[in-house]
């Protein structure tokens, strides 16, 4: 089987051109974020008819292939730096614009402009530092809802964890040998597995093994091991079988609707707690090797639905949760006035909030984000 063959100059050297198969995995991400946050009390064990409730118990894991997509993207991005002799600077610069405008606008009318129209109490400087600073994923028991638990910042822990990765990667691309660079993240990553492992097995919380930065991180290695290695799939039948077997688990946890194990104390789950982001992290690698190649599964990965989405993706990621748990406060009663179960209210919020979520961020990106993406360097 022919191997995949990646250049840095055809992957991101022109800013404005967009893989097709990225876009569907990133479209699919916030899928399984949405499903994971916005399907209410719904009730995954009713068989087949659950099975999409089956696969929101374990949505989380959209955020691990977000993590795989930057992984990709930015060393990608550091690569082609490198070899075209540009300063690290560009890097910055660009990701910069991308990033921060849209999340500092974000805290600054959610713990600022809010309190000072509504006569609200201003959050403490203590509850807010973390966010400001990108250190908000390595606190422990932060204050995440603010306002009565009328807007949540709780899933701001992976902008944090991106953004530390943007920090310190550049140093390893810009000052090791491709070889070195590919031995240099895959004894990273074993470390982080082998880490995360002692930590469960010796009775650590599961909020900190789930979010803190040393723990989570394997989305973001593996994704920039697939960009540093010229051919990912040169040694195929290994990275098969892994991924395989690593399908098969994922497989038989959403079935048994045993996604929210991440997050549970007691030795029964001590084996999930440790291993669902690995293999989910492998997963996640094989599926971006395969949308990277050009010929056999474009056709598989052309999905012009999330590829809308995946434009949309990082505003929907940062609007859909601030007000969902008032949202689902105000719009759950209405919805089970005229639905009959509970799953099709579950399924109507998420309807809801996907459209809201998505109208949101369309304005967001034509009317702010843009204006800041045209200053980007090519």
């Amino acid at each position: 089987m022919p191997t995949v063959q990646i250049i840095d100059k055809t992957v991101i050297s022109n800013a404005r051109t967009r893989i097709a198969g990225l876009d569907t995995l990133r479209g699919l991400a916030i899928m399984l974020v949405l499903l994971y946050h916005c399907t209410p009390n719904s009730n995954p064990n009713l068989g087949l008819s659950s099975l999409v409730f089956k696969v929101a118990n374990i949505g989380w894991a959209g955020v691990d292939l977000f993590f795989a997509l930057s992984g990709y993207l930015v060393c990608s991005m550091l690569l082609d730096i490198k070899q075209r002799g540009r300063p690290v600077s560009v890097f910055f610069w660009n990701r910069l614009l991308r990033i921060m405008p849209i999340y500092y606008l974000t805290l600054a009318l959610v713990l600022i402009a809010y309190p000072a129209i509504s006569g609200a109490e201003m959050p403490r400087l203590h509850e807010t530092y973390p966010y400001w600073l990108y250190i908000n994923n390595n606190i422990l028991d932060l204050n995440a809802s603010f306002y009565a638990a009328d807007i949540n910042l709780g899933h701001f822990w992976s902008l944090a964890l991106e953004m530390q990765f943007y920090v310190l990667i550049p140093l390893l691309v810009m000052y090791c040998s491709r070889k070195s660079l590919v031995t240099t993240l895959a004894i990273t990553w074993l470390g982080v597995i082998t880490w995360r492992f002692y930590a469960v097995y010796t009775g650590t919380e599961p909020d900190i093994t789930f979010g803190f930065s040393q723990f989570r991180c394997d989305g973001l290695l593996l994704g920039a091991l697939v960009a540093a290695r010229r051919d990912p799939l040169k040694s195929q039948p290994a990275f098969l079988c892994l991924a395989l077997l690593s399908a098969c688990y994922l497989i038989w946890m959403i079935w048994l609707s045993q996604g929210s194990a991440i997050f549970k104390h007691g030795t029964d789950f001590y084996l999930h707690r440790a291993l669902l982001p690995t293999t989910i992290g492998i997963v996640s690698a094989y599926a971006l090797t395969m949308a990277l190649k050009k010929k056999e599964y474009t056709g598989v990965f052309r999905f012009s639905i999330l590829a809308f989405l995946a434009k949309y993706s990082y505003g929907i990621y940062i609007y859909h949760f601030l007000f969902n748990d008032y949202l689902e406060d105000s719009l759950v009663p209405w919805l089970s006035a005229f639905l009959l179960s509970q799953n099709q209210v579950a399924f109507g919020f998420f309807s809801l909030q996907l459209c809201l979520s998505t109208s949101v961020a369309w304005i967001s990106f034509h009317f702010f984000e843009k204006h800041f993406l045209a200053l980007k360097k090519h």
